[in-house]
């Protein structure tokens, strides 16, 4: 998942239906960017309405800018005084709340304006607020969208989260690699659990570099490998054979001549294994052949045998 913080949602002002998709589902886009374009449905009177609204916001805008130029000559008036000694710095602080509400101001007045104009103008061009990855997007043209429709999902670039469903009693691993759509992606943990859920599990969190988001949008389930850390001897996989319920290796006892000895297995990936008691550092195994020997050893009735090692 996303954090909160990096959503970002476009929905429709005005009922429309979908003339066209300027952008595709995982496309990145940058702010300002047209993602869809919207045709008003409004009767002629609505438009005539909507055109009279837009010329009071035209006049607000004007009147909004004088206000900009004011509050900038106050502020700069302040900052003289400052300097002076004759103001405080909270004056000018609150001089440069002032000009930054009525910019704030001016830009929702235009964007409100832009709308205006769209739906009286035939189309409305949707736009990103932010830049990111889309990963949600109205597609079906000829669609009819209600006003406050969402119609678009974008997510910022930044860390994804990713819970992950573990037995209660099982330790945090010492790392996670996290299966993403274009290859495997380092995680690591960011908080543990701390409730049991409905199905017995716990809820770890991870979270992955911002580099990763491309490989993991959210909304996606993918696969996460938990590692553990553990103690032991690594062995080729190929050296271990199974006799009965135990598994074994072949070790030298003396010059080309090799005798079964159990092991516990603590962990195996790969073409390698991490055997955690049967072995001794130095030991060498027999990693080809292993098998037949275990059958020779049964035919000979457990006389130590010859191998390649």
């Amino acid at each position: 998942m996303a954090r909160p913080d990096e959503d970002a949602l476009v929905s429709t002002p005005i009922t429309g239906r979908l003339e066209a998709s300027a952008a595709s589902l995982g496309d990145t886009v940058e702010v300002g960017e047209i993602l869809l374009v919207i045709e008003p449905l409004v009767d002629a009177a609505s438009r005539a309405s909507l055109e009279a609204q837009r010329r009071e916001l035209l006049g607000q805008i004007e009147g909004a800018r004088a206000q900009v130029e004011a509050q900038q000559a106050e502020l700069n008036r302040i900052a003289i005084l400052v300097r002076s000694g004759l103001a405080t710095e909270a004056e000018r602080a609150q001089a440069k709340a002032a000009l930054a509400a009525e910019h704030a101001r001016v830009e929702s007045l235009q964007r409100a304006t832009t709308d205006l104009a769209g739906a009286t103008g035939g189309r409305i061009e949707l736009r990103a607020p932010a830049a990111g990855v889309v990963v949600m997007l109205a597609t079906e043209a000829g669609s009819t969208i209600g006003q406050g429709t969402v119609v678009a999902r974008i997510v910022r670039a930044g860390p994804r989260w990713i819970d992950i469903a573990v037995p209660p009693g099982d330790p945090i691993g010492s790392g996670y690699h996290v299966h993403g759509v274009d290859g495997p992606v380092a995680a690591s943990l960011l908080m543990r659990g701390a409730v049991i859920q409905a199905d017995g599990t716990r809820r770890d969190r991870l979270e992955a570099a911002p580099m990763a988001a491309p490989s993991l949008p959210p909304g996606a389930t993918v696969a996460v490998e938990v590692l553990h850390e553990v103690q032991g001897l690594v062995v080729p996989v190929a050296a271990l054979v199974r006799r009965g319920g135990e598994t074994v290796v072949f070790v030298e006892t003396e010059a080309d001549r090799f005798a079964p000895s159990p092991v516990q297995i603590a962990a195996r990936g790969g073409s390698r294994a991490v055997v955690s008691s049967g072995l001794s550092p130095g030991d060498r195994v027999v990693t080809l052949g292993a098998s037949s020997l275990l059958g020779e050893l049964g035919a000979r009735g457990g006389a130590q045998q010859k191998a390649r090692k």
